[in-house]
């Protein structure tokens, strides 16, 4: 859909997304990844090493919420795919480093069929159904939800 100059993905795991994002940008563009566990950031930096990205991607080691109250944008694209029950905070800190144009991704939107049966017993369901609410209610955003996988929400920022 684009080609992103600038990349946030808040909650990066192994790389696999980043590999994907990274592929999909010129080769100036950077990524900003945001891991919590200390042990999947070195199974990430070797990840990045092995592809010859160093000084393209900045790992950033902590809690999500903490590090993106340091952070500023703008991004163009903004990947989330961390702690369910923080996805609205995410996606306040998304609109915030987000302009008219960009995009914001979030995966696992149906949580194994968890958030279509509305099960909030489920840790995570009540986060992802109100991230749901949310951006398909904001104006600033055209949205719309990819049964793809566990469900990916693709919203493009049009204000």
């Amino acid at each position: 859909m684009t080609s992103p100059d600038r990349v946030l993905e808040i909650g990066s795991g192994a790389g696999y997304s980043a590999l994907w994002f990274m592929k999909g940008m010129d080769v100036k563009g950077t990524l900003d990844a945001i891991e919590v566990d200390p042990q999947v950031v070195e199974v990430l930096r070797t990840v990045i090493g092995k592809a010859g990205l160093e000084g393209r991607i900045e790992i950033h080691n902590g809690p999500a919420l903490e590090i993106l109250g340091k952070m500023n944008g703008p991004y163009d694209l903004v990947f989330i795919d961390a702690d369910k029950d923080e996805y609205p905070a995410y996606l306040d800190h998304a609109l915030r480093f987000t302009k008219a144009g960009s995009t914001i991704l979030a995966d696992n939107l149906l949580w194994s069929g968890a958030t279509v049966r509305a099960d909030r017993r489920r840790k995570g369901v009540r986060g992802i159904m109100e991230y749901t609410k949310r951006i398909f209610a904001d104006p600033r955003l055209s949205s719309i939800l990819v049964p793809l996988g566990d469900g990916v929400a693709l919203s493009y920022r049009i204000k």
